[in-house]
Parts: structure tokens; C-alpha cells; sequence
């Protein structure tokens, strides 16, 4: 089977792997399901595995301004939590399950071991990481210089802070 056509290989997070390495990333994992409206992660828990998701869709909510806000859905085939294997920070948003899903879960601790026993397989999932994590660092960056200049236009309230929040976030790639 070639799992860089029928998989995960499109997503930056494989960026470089060959099959072997997909596969080996792929048998590190646990497999769960999550029913319809179940939470995968709450903002704020901590970050302990990436999520592969094989089947199904997500909702990623953000909490501002005292309300939950859908900042993106993601779909089959997509890989989120990635942060997790690289810090223990609170999660930054919540994911919820549209339907039934099936993820593959890598714990951090997992990963690390690899990383541990000089994996060359982690080594360039760790490079991808910090690729997609830059990557979005100068996005944001972009869209806060973009968005600071425009509540620098005269009779533009500061009150459109709220929408400066939800244009940032919307721009947000999981």
C-alpha cells in the first residue's frame, strides 16, 4: 500500500518522509473514536499528543470574548495538536467531533522516546513542527501589523478590538 497517496503525506507535517517513515509514525499511534458532539480536547487542558484523523470532522473553538467561537473545521486526513510534541502547554483551543471520528493519537511521551533513542524519523517530524509553528508565527504577525494599521484609521472605534480577536484567530491553521 502507498500510504503517501492514500494518507497523510499532503500534510506538512510528513513534508520529507518516505512510506517507511509514514508507516513507522503511523504504528506509534493509538487508534480512538469519538462520537458526535464529544470533546476530543478542551482549551486549556494539557497538551500531552497529535491527533491523525482518519475519518470524520472537527469543529476548533476558541473561547474570547465570554463565548466559544468555531475558528476552523478540519476534515479526514488531517493532523492537529502537533504542539503537544513539543511542549506541555494548556491547549489553545477545543476540538469537538461533528460525527464519528477515528483518530490515531501519538502521546508526546512516545515521541519523545523516539527522539530519545536519536530517531531520524522523529528528528524530521521535530523540523516539520517547527516549520508549520514559524510558518504561522509570521502569518500572524502579518495579519496583526495588518489589522494594528487598520484601527490606526481615524474614526475606527477601539472597540472593533473584538473583531481584530475573531480576524486573527479565523486565520488560524491547525
Amino acid at each position: 500500500m502507498n500510504l503517501c497517496t492514500e494518507s497523510y503525506c499532503e500534510n506538512p507535517l510528513f513534508a520529507g518522509l518516505d512510506d517507511e517513515e509514514v508507516q513507522e509514525i503511523l504504528q506509534a499511534t493509538r487508534s480512538r473514536w469519538y462520537g458526535k458532539d464529544e470533546i476530543i480536547f478542551s482549551e486549556g487542558d494539557i497538551s500531552r499528543s497529535l491527533y491523525l484523523m482518519d475519518e470524520g470532522s472537527v469543529d476548533i473553538k476558541k473561547r474570547f470574548d465570554d463565548q466559544e467561537h468555531i475558528i476552523a473545521k478540519l476534515h479526514a486526513r488531517t493532523i492537529f495538536g502537533e504542539m503537544a510534541l513539543t511542549s506541555e502547554d494548556p491547549r489553545s483551543a477545543s476540538v469537538i467531533a461533528l460525527e464519528r471520528v477515528h483518530i490515531r493519537e501519538l502521546s508526546a511521551s512516545d515521541f519523545n522516546n523516539m527522539l530519545r533513542n536519536h530517531n531520524v524519523t522523529a528528528g524530521k517530524i521535530t523540523i516539520n513542527i517547527a516549520r508549520i509553528l514559524t510558518g504561522r508565527m509570521n502569518k500572524l504577525l502579518q495579519k496583526f501589523n495588518e489589522l494594528s494599521n487598520d484601527i490606526k484609521k481615524p474614526g475606527l472605534a477601539k472597540t472593533d478590538l473584538n473583531t481584530f480577536k475573531r480576524q486573527i484567530f479565523s486565520d488560524w491553521s491547525f
